[in-house]
């Protein structure tokens, strides 16, 4: 039984690891996409000029803040103001 426990440590180890890599690919790789990608489509479909995307950006900084320090559910929020669910894999949003 303790070598099943110690190859179930092991992988518990391992999937730690895995875990902190993909938090942190993740901060440093895709959400600057994601950003890159709304500044982009905030310029190409709403003709947004640099300050009032640096303006939307920074309000969801603010956002961000606010509900990371509130340990509130932004996600449901967003849903609640703008009917838009983020989780959502289809095309049943709004729209508007």
């Amino acid at each position: 039984m303790s070598k099943n426990n110690k190859l179930i440590n092991s992988l518990n180890e391992v999937a730690r690891r895995n875990r902190s890599r993909n938090i942190g690919y993740a901060a440093d790789e895709i959400t600057p996409q994601i950003y890159a990608a709304i500044a982009l489509a905030l310029h190409r479909k709403y003709g947004f000029g640099y300050k009032r995307i640096n303006d939307v950006f920074v309000e969801s900084q603010n956002i961000w803040t606010e509900f990371t320090e509130n340990g509130d559910d932004m996600i449901k929020l967003c849903e609640e103001e703008t009917g838009i669910n983020i989780l959502s894999t289809g095309a049943d949003n709004k729209g508007d």
